[in-house]
Parts: structure tokens; C-alpha cells; sequence
């Protein structure tokens, strides 16, 4: 696809892996596992209760609470679907793939920034 048009191929290469990176650097349900791995190693109902509500918390402060998150999805599909318009140009490609994920990417980003301005309204 970067001979179709190298710029357009290179520019989504680096906003998917700038969104990429922002959104493997918060917090997410990885941060589940050493917890298990203590909850199945602790030896009273005090600690495992503990451990218990941390999991909790983890789980209720999601993702798409964090401004990296929500800024590194944005990154991310506005890759993916300059991505797909290179495909689209390009005959690598059929052209009913590459709008499927102009569509299915546009959608996504739309919906992250709807979800964004809807959780921050008054």
C-alpha cells in the first residue's frame, strides 16, 4: 500500500501506533491478574476481601475513563481509516473491504467521541 501513496500509508502507520501506545499505557483489567494471582495465594477471608474491592474498584474505574484512552482511540481509528482510503486507491484490495472499514473505523471514532462529550456534559 505504500506504493499506492507512501505519505498518506506512512501518516496512518504512525497515528495507529501513537494510539496504540496511549492506550496500552493506562490502566486496564491487566492489572486483574496480579490481583488473582494474590487472591489465590491469600491464606485469610480478611486479605481476599481486600483484594476483593480492589478488583472492584479496577473494574469500575474502566478504560475509557482516561483522557490517554479515549485520545489514543480517536489516534487509532483516525489511522485505520486513512488506512482504508490507501486501500481503496490502491488494487491490493476490493473496494467493498476497503469501505467496509472506512465505515466500521468511522464508526468507532464517532463513537468515542459521542461517548466523550456525553459523559462530560452538565
Amino acid at each position: 500500500m505504500r506504493r499506492t501513496n507512501r505519505a498518506q500509508a506512512l501518516l496512518s502507520t504512525v497515528l495507529v501506533f501513537a494510539g496504540l501506545t496511549l492506550v496500552l499505557a493506562t490502566p486496564t483489567a491487566l492489572s486483574l491478574i496480579p490481583l488473582s494471582d494474590k487472591y489465590a495465594a491469600a491464606t485469610s477471608d480478611a486479605l481476599r476481601t481486600q483484594l476483593l474491592a480492589a478488583g472492584e474498584a479496577l473494574m469500575a474505574a474502566d478504560i475509557w475513563h482516561g483522557t490517554g484512552a479515549i485520545l489514543g482511540g480517536v489516534l487509532l481509528q483516525c489511522g485505520a481509516v486513512l488506512i482504508c482510503v490507501v486501500m481503496l486507491r490502491g488494487g491490493a484490495f476490493g473496494k467493498a473491504t476497503a469501505w467496509l472499514g472506512i465505515v466500521m473505523h468511522a464508526l468507532d471514532g464517532a463513537h468515542i467521541v459521542a461517548g466523550f462529550s456525553c459523559r462530560y456534559q452538565a
